[in-house]
């Protein structure tokens, strides 16, 4: 397989550049970016990233009246960049074109190709008031039927497994999802999905999907109202120490992008059946300077839950509590069936906010409370944890803009008396240099059941870190960017028996010319203590485990029909120095071709891989079809392939279709446990339709 890999290596440099059908090249590469830098047991929402992302595509934000919410909201530009343009909008006046942007010095040229499809230029003429009767009548509905199966049988389908661990649905995975949206004010819509091995109209889901989601969502009505939420929605509140649902930021390619800003509530779109908040919110400006935010939630909630014996008079009365909650959202045999919705959490909080035109601080509060007690099996790395039935916690956070300073931060306290605070800072040096540092301390025994901040790990707790990003703009054309974070964790945490520190960077030289050629090297180092895998002691003792990774991409569009891009990816993971290195090469190919006179487009992907296990793996963005992504691990030895074909030659209606199929050479059995499927090729094909009116 090298030898293979060395003798395409130079043909498929020549290769040029891609843009995804829906998502700009830039976005991707966040996307890909942000999931190499996960535990691999971490819980991500990606789904409600790319929700976004899309959402503002089709509701592009006017930058002649957009917020400072609002620009914070995407979730793509850093609060330097956001004051860089409203500063230029105050200076000169409404922009008349997207393409001033580049007259901004903290935009580069690719992000503003990244930004394009999320932004409109229009006067203050054009964004007058509506009534609420007037959205819901006058705005833009859009009706998505997808559909998905796996080719080969997993083991979970067959009858080598017992009754009580056999799929009782079939392979098909459905989803259906209705929207409404007056321009980026009014929201609301429904989301059913059916996973596959899950039921459709037959017992437990009698009522059709497994799955249902609705929300309404209105924002910035009138004078008082800044944002209602009904049904499922997500709320942030400061840096994420006591609550952020849904996606965060942490570290990535994007140096500057460290600190969480956006809207306190946001609609929740994503098929993510976990989460998100279920109930009400809303967010209330009381005067000039002050705004309230209250929420309300009450949700079902899969669990590993502990039964009596004596079930007969009903699950209910049966429960004696749970040991941990589930992520999955899998509902296909009759064990998971019976951890869903088990659980039932309320969750109350809310939010004051006082401000002056430079500054900002707030005040937070979350109460928990679960109808079971958490009773986790207790380890020594995880004695801190959160146990019980109830849990409160408490924050101030704040704000401060000093010229071309930007100063921002959280401290929290949980029920216990844990600790946590965040502080950071975001300086533009120079037209051409930006700075950013972060300092977190969160001590072992603080317990936040919503929390989602900047951090190494999972979860906000037991580690104190520095981190320092850094992004220089040479030439118009030139970015050079790279950040540098060492941690420690002074209290033993899951595969490290003892106190523990590590450090990692990130590097990356970019050129890139007009919309005609890209071309970037990216180098990313983890040095981290964990569990040697190789002791035959009875005690654990800790060794440095090093990630080293090499990402090489060159692109150009070809012409205006046919867009390429090339990806060359080598690295290693090595436990101590004692231990053997394992390795692995990734080489892949792109490519989209858009005929500009046919309502036919294609795009495609060849990719060879060939590493010495899941250790070494490679994450890349896949193409998938409108509203859909994905983001695989190549790893072991083998070749992935995929082909999307989208219709657009009737009004209003798109129909697209997508084949993929990975094969290994190296295994003769694909997965694990259930999923496990016999033999070396795993494919699979999808179906979908868009309806507008």
């Amino acid at each position: 397989m090298r030898n293979k890999v060395l003798l395409v290596i130079l043909y498929l440099l020549i290769g040029s550049y891609l843009l995804a059908q829906d998502i700009p090249a830039e976005q991707q590469e966040l996307i890909e970016a942000l999931l190499q830098d996960l535990e691999s047991d971490g819980d991500f929402d990606f789904n409600t990233l790319f929700e976004t992302l899309q959402y503002y595509q089709t509701n592009p934000l006017n930058i002649n009246t957009a917020t400072e919410e609002d620009f914070r909201e995407l979730g793509l530009l850093s609060d330097i960049q956001i004051a860089d343009l409203l500063q230029h909008r105050e200076q000169t006046g409404e922009f008349l074109a997207l393409f001033e942007l580049q007259a901004l010095d903290t935009f580069s040229e690719s992000l503003i190709q990244a930004l394009l499809p999320c932004f409109t230029v229009k006067s203050d003429v054009d964004d007058y008031q509506r009534s609420i009767k007037a959205m819901l009548q006058e705005g833009k509905n859009e009706l998505f039927l997808r559909w998905m199966r796996v080719l080969q049988e997993a083991r979970g389908y067959t009858e080598d497994v017992s009754e009580t661990s056999r799929f009782q649905g079939d392979r098909n995975k459905l989803y259906l999802r209705y929207k409404h949206g007056y321009e980026n004010k009014l929201s609301y819509g429904f989301t059913a999905e059916k996973d596959a091995g899950e039921t459709l109209f037959k017992a437990p889901n009698k009522a059709g999907f497994d799955f249902y989601s609705a929300h309404f969502y209105l924002k910035d009505y009138k004078d008082k109202i800044k944002a209602i939420a009904l049904g499922d929605y997500s709320v942030t509140l400061g840096q994420g120490l006591l609550m952020h649902t849904g996606f965060g930021y942490g570290k990535s390619a994007l140096v500057m992008n460290i600190k969480k800003s956006s809207r306190k509530i946001r609609p929740y779109r994503s098929v993510n059946e976990v989460g998100f908040l279920r109930g009400a919110a809303a967010t209330i400006k009381l005067n000039e300077q002050l705004e309230a935010t209250a929420f309300a939630s009450y949700n079902g909630k899969d669990g590993n839950v502990i039964l009596s014996e004596d079930i007969a008079s009903g699950l209910d009365d049966a429960l004696l509590g749970f040991t941990s909650l589930l992520i999955s959202g899998m509902h296909r045999n009759e064990n998971e069936i019976l951890d869903k919705n088990a659980i039932r959490q309320l969750t109350m909080g809310g939010n004051l906010t006082y401000s002056g035109k430079d500054w900002r601080i707030g005040l937070n509060g979350v109460y928990d409370s679960f109808n079971q007690e958490l009773q986790r099996r207790v380890s020594p790395f995880n004695q801190f944890y959160f146990n019980g039935k109830s849990n409160f916690n408490a924050s101030v956070d704040y704000n401060l803009n000093l010229r071309n300073f930007n100063l921002f931060g959280e401290t929290a306290i949980s029920k216990g008396g844990g600790l946590a605070t965040l502080n950071g800072m975001l300086v533009s040096l120079d037209r051409k240099v930006d700075l950013a540092v972060l300092y977190r301390n969160y001590m072992p025994d603080y317990a936040a059941l919503n929390a989602n901040a900047f951090g190494e790990t999972v979860g906000v707790r037991n580690e104190n870190g520095l981190y320092f990003g850094l992004v220089i703009r040479p030439t118009q054309n030139l970015e050079w960017s790279s950040y540098f974070d060492t941690y420690e964790h002074p209290w033993l945490r899951s595969q490290a028996d003892a106190p523990s520190k590590g450090y990692d960077w990130r590097t990356k030289l970019r050129y890139f010319k007009k919309r005609d050629f890209e071309a970037y090297i990216q180098l990313r180092y983890e040095a981290k203590e964990m569990n040697s895998p190789n002791n035959t002691t009875a005690t654990d003792f800790l060794t440095t485990r090093e990630n080293f990774q090499m990402r090489l991409r060159i692109a150009k569009k070809v012409n205006p029909m046919i867009e390429l891009r090339t990806s060359f990816d080598l690295g290693y993971v090595q436990f101590g120095s004692d231990s053997e290195r394992a390795e692995g090469t990734v080489l892949l190919q792109d490519v989209v071709f858009k005929p500009l006179s046919s309502p036919w487009s294609f795009s495609a992907r060849y990719a060879l891989f060939d590493t010495d296990g899941y250790a070494i793996r490679f994450y890349y963005f896949e193409n998938a079809l409108l509203n859909t992504f994905s983001v695989p691990a190549y790893f072991d030895k083998g070749s992935r392939f995929y082909l999307n074909v989208r219709y657009k030659g009737i009004q209003n209606l798109m129909i697209e279709a997508r084949y993929d199929q990975t094969f290994w050479t190296n295994r003769d059995r694909i997965g694990s446990g259930l999923a496990e499927i016999d033999g070396s090729l795993r494919s699979s094909v999808w179906m979908q339709l868009r309806y507008r009116f």
